[in-house]
């Protein structure tokens, strides 16, 4: 265990038994994350994922928690990955990488027993895999509209719900999900680099309700991978 994973999850577990708002802790990105979570479980619900469901809403603080937790201080810097290159924003790590680290850590700590501790980690890679989707996100570049284009999304994140239909493909790796949303994002680029509302309703449509149903195939995977 890292000193910062030692530090990290004891304060957040503080701060749930205190019963401090989640919602005051997520910055811009937080909302739209969180409308994510919401809708994956009206989409598992929807597609009969029972038990998937039921695990993750059981411990849906925990994940919603580590989801926030993935983009406090420079961690989102990590959370690029362009499937042309393979590479994210230098020198730092991939969001493919990243995301494989979290779900690792995750795998470990529930085949521990630490079920609250593993779905703080599940929670962290289901934010990358809905980070990719963003298409600055895809090409590896951190400015050039994506501040407006996120802004747009999380005031106008309700128009773009989805219900249903998890894309629940298998992907051999956490790598192969990260690379298919992220080559799907990618070409909506030229859409959301400039303040553009036809671009981004076109993007969003597209590419919001990716991010809603590729997260819950990653819970899915990841429930495949520990055999419920």
């Amino acid at each position: 265990m890292s000193i910062c994973e030692k530090h990290i999850w004891p304060a957040c577990k503080v701060i749930l038994k205190a019963g401090t708002p989640i919602q005051k802790l997520f910055d811009m990105g937080g909302a739209t994350h969180l409308f994510i979570s919401n809708q994956t479980a009206q989409i598992l619900k929807n597609d009969g994922m029972v038990d998937v469901l039921s695990i993750t809403e059981k411990y849906r603080s925990y994940i919603d928690m580590g989801n926030l937790w993935a983009d406090k201080g420079w961690k989102y810097l990590s959370h690029y990955y362009s499937p042309d290159t393979g590479k994210g924003i230098i020198p730092y790590i991939t969001a493919a990488t990243e995301c494989r680290s979290y779900i690792d850590r995750a795998l470990y700590y529930w085949n521990r027993g630490k079920k609250q501790k593993s779905m703080f980690y599940l929670g962290a890679a289901a934010h990358i895999v809905q980070d990719v989707c963003v298409p600055h996100h895809a090409k590896g570049i951190a400015f050039n509209g994506h501040r407006n284009f996120e802004l747009w999304v999380m005031n106008n994140k309700e128009k773009f719900r989805a219900k249903k239909d998890g894309l629940y493909k298998y992907f051999k790796s956490i790598n192969d999900l990260i690379y298919y949303n992220a080559n799907t994002a990618q070409k909506y680029y030229d859409d959301v680099s400039s303040y553009n509302i036809s671009g981004y309703t076109k993007a969003c449509s597209n590419l919001l309700t990716l991010a809603q149903r590729t997260t819950a195939c990653l819970y899915n995977h990841f429930f495949f991978l520990i055999g419920k």
